[in-house]
């Protein structure tokens, strides 16, 4: 809403924190974190906004210091789901939220068989002939589909981290939206 404070972790091209400021306002903030600096520098082109060079586990910020936490398509990279949730809860005033949105394995084998096979086969057929980076692309997509985290995971290790209401949403199986909420 309009005045908040708003840290995209894992901020990446800055997608997630240009929908952020926009829902902010001219009074709220956002605030970009990445671990990679050539994708913080890469951000600039898209984005302005202040940048933190830092991993999520270890979040170089002081207790309460922000109203929302966005994170988009990165929990693969974190090996320690609950810890790194912890550090997301401290960062969070009370009654802050977070949000993550994150690919979703298809749960019926048959439809994530299709999913495969349209995703690693046909499509990148397909984008052979249109050039040879949309078939790693493609490929690339479905290994990260394949390797993402279980919802039940990411749920069970919100709540196991100390937030309140965690939840998954979205309107589509393959990508996912998880809420929750620092107690007050």
């Amino acid at each position: 809403g309009d005045g908040m404070q708003v840290l995209d972790l894992c901020m990446g091209s800055g997608q997630v924190s240009r929908a952020a400021i926009e829902q902010v306002g001219a009074r709220g903030l956002v605030v970009g974190l990445d671990a990679s600096l050539g994708l913080l520098v890469a951000a600039r082109a898209h984005v302005r906004l202040p940048q933190v060079h830092a991993y999520v586990e270890r979040l170089p910020i002081a207790d309460a210091s922000f109203d929302a936490l966005t994170m988009g398509y990165a929990l693969r990279h974190v090996a320690d789901l609950v810890g790194t949730f912890r550090e997301y809860l401290r960062v969070l005033r009370p009654g802050g939220r977070v949000l993550i949105i994150e690919f979703a394995k298809p749960s019926q084998p048959f439809t994530a068989g299709l999913l495969r096979l349209y995703l690693k086969h046909v499509v990148p057929g397909i984008a052979r002939i249109a050039g040879r980076d949309a078939s790693r692309m493609m490929r690339y997509f479905w290994d990260t589909i394949d390797a993402c985290v279980p919802p039940e995971t990411i749920v069970d290790s919100l709540a196991a981290a100390g937030f309140a209401g965690p939840q998954r949403g979205g309107e589509f199986e393959l990508f996912a939206e998880y809420t929750a909420t620092r107690p007050r």
